[in-house]
């Protein structure tokens, strides 16, 4: 499998996209992505999900940086699967910095709109363990022009769930405020009609033992 992985990372060009497409029991899961190392994890940006988010959690804790998407391969979602793109401009040049850098968020919403940072850089962001020795605050903007309500907004690291927000009108922002001791945070959004969002993590680099300190929710103002 190393092998494997080190013909594949000498093949790709030096600025190119790669994902791990469908892990799981039914097609395998990279050997529990065991590969991982630093040139493989820059070239690598990206994991295509379901909504069972276990090959996904056992990625992450094996080291990988990879945001999460979303494509109609697996055949079974109920509404069009999609992979939410946040991109400076609508260029190709744009659209694979974005990607490059894991500003992506999975959802079989056809127009649900999040932002997710920490001191104003979004999901995806790696941030330096030393710049947060205590608290951090992140700030949750949510819209969805065609749903009366946003539904469930959990703030995740691995399979735990560290804070949630029910959101009841269409639109809103969620600030959640826990110590900064866990390694990745992402959110996964689970609305009233069954559709759902899980977005790319925000990094703070191997840290355990998170504990909730405060939420609270405000309407998002319009700007």
């Amino acid at each position: 499998w190393a092998t494997g992985m080190e013909a594949y990372l000498d093949a790709l060009p030096e600025h190119s996209v790669s994902q791990f497409n469908h892990p799981g029991e039914e097609f395998g899961n990279f050997k529990d992505f065991s590969a991982y190392s630093p040139e493989a994890d820059r070239r690598i940006t990206l994991l295509e999900i379901s909504n069972d988010l276990t090959a996904y959690f056992q990625a992450l804790a094996a080291g990988w940086h990879l945001g999460p998407t979303l494509s109609g391969d697996p055949h079974t979602f109920r509404s069009g699967p999609r992979t939410a793109v946040l991109m400076e401009d609508l260029t190709e040049a744009s659209l694979r910095e974005a990607l490059e850098n894991r500003r992506v968020y999975a959802t079989t919403d056809e127009d649900l709109q999040i932002r997710f940072t920490l001191d104003g850089h979004e999901m995806g962001s790696i941030l330096p363990q030393a710049d947060y020795p205590g608290q951090v605050t992140f700030r949750i903007r949510l819209n969805d022009p065609t749903d009366s309500r946003i539904g469930l907004v959990e703030l995740m690291s691995g399979g735990d769930v560290l804070a949630e927000q029910a959101l009841d009108g269409a639109t809103g922002e969620i600030s959640f405020t826990v110590n900064a001791n866990r390694d990745h945070y992402l959110l996964r959004i689970t609305q009233p009609d069954g559709d759902w969002a899980v977005t790319a993590p925000i990094w703070l680099d191997d840290r355990d033992n998170l504990g909730i300190l405060t939420a609270a929710a405000t309407g998002l103002r319009e700007s």
